[in-house]
């Protein structure tokens, strides 16, 4: 059975979304306010017009699966703009507020950074959402792989370009000679995008391959007749990922390559070796030409390696206010008396690790919440790997992403940047879209078949006849 397409007005939605998400990047990886607030209304926009289309159109099977996890995450967000109300208990607030009796308390330290949190959060909910709404449709989950390989390709482009010239219009002064950054201020968020810019080249050449070959010399054939770009892609990113030289960023693509080659290649899936050479030929083409600065990277120490002295006080503060947390988005100002005196030579503006920064902002409660909400996205992707007969190539590149920014996360905070974190809820959409059996996609009473209709008509006459 097809899968009905999606509406032209859910069509529109779905590339309007994506196309807001991705153009975000350019000014800053959208880690500005400026940034994340005009993310923040465009997704606002289009989800209320996707509200009003649902009422018109079926829900998607995958879409109604999410009743758990949205509760989920909609009690967490809950949580987070309880933490910033004012005029709580004064047993509930936060020790900082004793220190100013005047004004009206809360959970939260810094109850402004956590309304700014709570709003880029829901923005990525509503981003998943939307873009998976409109990607249980194979064509429109294509087109949007498409647009995220090419992006992410041009992207890469214009940071390789501004590293050869040694001027980056975009960042200006921001910018550092000799690492790749593209329009992110910091490389190792970047380094994150990139990855995920690997992952989508080598995913759309993969399903444009499999798609319209059956032999090696229809392979061929396809590969030259267009693939190629996204092959050109793939190098473009690593080379893009291999000269931010950042560590983590490296091994986190790395991770998230072999996850995602694992899951695309089980359960005896070995059509396209010639992809999988062409891999092969690509990180060993990067390997050799772009080894120099990461492993100097790896050997040398710096600053950043203070995050391993800062990771003990984080957990110390955790367990200070374990169930009530110090306030979604408030660790700059309520992680300063937990300072280690060996850290004490800068501000630490983020945890360098995701998992410890949402409960020390959440609590434990809400962050386990969180997650849970998340694992259950995952398992359906993870599911979706070996479920599917056809098309899992989407399965496969989203449980590759995940992987990368599960790593990447341990050590720093991609997804902490609204770009990241947009882009990331949109390729979590369109993967866990395409992770369910196309046999049903509807809530609905399927028409009755005509066979069945035949079938029913000859019983009847048989039964006429005898009697």
């Amino acid at each position: 059975m097809k899968t009905e397409p999606p509406s032209r007005t859910q069509s529109i939605l779905g590339l309007s979304m994506l196309t807001l998400l991705l153009l975000l990047a350019l000014p800053y990886g959208a880690n500005r306010p400026i940034g994340w607030t005009v993310l923040a209304i465009g997704t606002f926009i289009i989800f209320a017009v996707q509200v009003l289309q649902s009422a018109r159109s079926n829900v998607p099977i995958p879409v109604q699966k999410l009743r758990f996890p949205a509760l989920l995450f909609l009690g967490v967000m809950s949580w987070g703009w309880i933490q910033t109300l004012t005029g709580i208990p004064q047993g509930l607030a936060h020790p900082f507020w004793s220190y100013v009796p005047d004004a009206p308390p809360a959970i939260s330290a810094d109850p402004g950074q956590g309304r700014h949190a709570v709003m880029r959060l829901l923005s990525y909910g509503m981003i998943f959402i939307t873009i998976a709404w409109t990607c249980f449709n194979r064509k429109a989950a294509t087109s949007v792989l498409i647009v995220i390989a090419l992006f992410s390709t041009a992207l890469a482009t214009f940071g390789l370009y501004s590293f050869m010239i040694g001027n980056n219009s975009v960042l200006g002064g921001l910018a550092d000679t000799g690492i790749v950054k593209a329009t992110f201020v910091n490389r190792n968020n970047y380094a994150t995008y990139a990855d995920f810019g690997v992952l989508a080249n080598l995913a759309a050449a993969m399903h444009l391959v499999d798609r319209r070959s059956n032999s090696l010399r229809d392979r061929i054939e396809v590969f030259f007749g267009g693939v190629w770009i996204f092959a050109l892609g793939v190098v473009i990113c690593m080379a893009a990922v291999a000269l931010t030289q950042s560590r983590a960023g490296a091994a986190a693509g790395v991770i998230g390559l072999i996850v995602f080659l694992t899951a695309r290649y089980s359960g005896g899936r070995w059509r396209g070796s010639l992809m999988l050479l062409l891999v092969g030929a690509t990180v060993a083409f990067i390997a050799i030409t772009n080894s120099a600065g990461l492993l100097r990277n790896y050997l040398a120490t710096s600053t950043e390696d203070a995050r391993f002295t800062i990771y003990p006080a984080v957990v110390d503060a955790i367990l200070d206010r374990p169930f009530l947390g110090h306030g979604l988005g408030s660790f700059q100002d309520a992680f300063r008396i937990y300072l280690p005196e060996d850290a004490a030579f800068g501000e630490f503006l983020r945890a360098h690790n995701t998992y410890l920064e949402l409960a020390f902002g959440l609590g434990l409660p809400a962050t386990a919440a969180l997650f849970l909400a998340l694992g259950v996205i995952i398992y359906y992707i993870h599911r979706g790997t070996r479920m599917r007969n056809n098309d899992y190539v989407f399965s496969c590149f989203a449980l590759g992403c995940v992987a990368t920014a599960a790593f990447h996360s341990v050590f720093d905070f991609s997804l902490q940047i609204p770009a990241v974190a947009a882009l990331f809820a949109a390729i979590l959409g369109l993967g866990y879209a395409q992770s369910f059996s196309t046999k049903r996609l509807y809530a609905r009473v399927p028409d009755p078949e005509p066979l069945e209709v035949e079938t029913i008509s000859a019983q009847v006459e048989t039964m006429q006849k005898a009697s």
